[in-house]
């Protein structure tokens, strides 16, 4: 898949003026998975910046980058406030926009988010031919099951996967959302449609948004 970038943009519904538009063929938070005509997008974690390996994803073939702050570079560099807001928005326009053909239900709490997702799934899978699930033990898409590495995955591979659920033909998709997947915009841009909020505990009173799921 290839489109431009200026084409891209506008399926984002980010406005930036261009001076240049490139052929896109990926999107990519990892300086070391770019490759050439990916968008690299520079990501501000807890212990690194993404902005420190913008070098290494130019050098593997980025064709633009999204970066919080300027930066001189031969390929375009759009700035945004919040890069993992914009990492949402590109992933989702980049997927068509998957969660949007399937009923969402995100399952939030301190505790029990996996065994209330995996009993809605299961209840639906009684009732619908296919149905996707994303937490901390399996991500499901319909036809296969793998195991999960995050309970909630960065938006990037969120959308992957909602691409693959609504590609199986899934009407409905459980999802674990954990506290970080909310604080750090992971799930910005899905339509749910159903939300459970099951409890909190001291830990994560801070970090939990119900509003950015209903």
């Amino acid at each position: 898949m290839s489109i431009s970038l200026a084409e891209l943009l506008a399926k984002a519904n980010i406005a930036t003026p261009l001076t240049q538009n490139p052929g896109i063929t990926g999107i990519s938070d990892y300086s070391s998975r770019v490759k050439p005509g990916n968008i690299f997008v520079a990501i501000k974690g807890y212990q690194l910046d993404g902005h420190d390996f913008i070098p290494e994803a130019i050098a593997n073939g980025a064709a633009a980058i999204f970066a919080e702050k300027n930066i001189t570079s031969p390929v375009p560099v759009i700035v945004v406030p919040d890069t993992r807001i914009a990492l949402a928005e590109l992933s989702n326009a980049w997927y068509n926009f998957p969660a949007e053909a399937m009923t969402m239900i995100g399952v939030t709490a301190s505790n029990g988010k996996t065994t209330t997702a995996f009993m809605i799934d299961h209840i639906l899978s009684e009732y619908f031919p296919a149905t996707g699930l994303i937490g901390t033990v399996i991500i499901k898409d319909g036809k296969t099951a793998v195991s999960a590495d995050l309970t909630t995955p960065n938006s990037r591979e969120l959308y992957e996967f909602l691409a693959a659920m609504d590609q199986n033909q899934c009407s409905h998709v459980t999802m674990e959302v954990s506290s970080a997947g909310q604080q750090l915009h992971r799930i910005h841009g899905i339509p749910y449609k159903i939300a459970t909020f099951n409890n909190v505990s001291r830990e994560h009173i801070d970090f939990h948004y119900l509003e950015k799921m209903i």
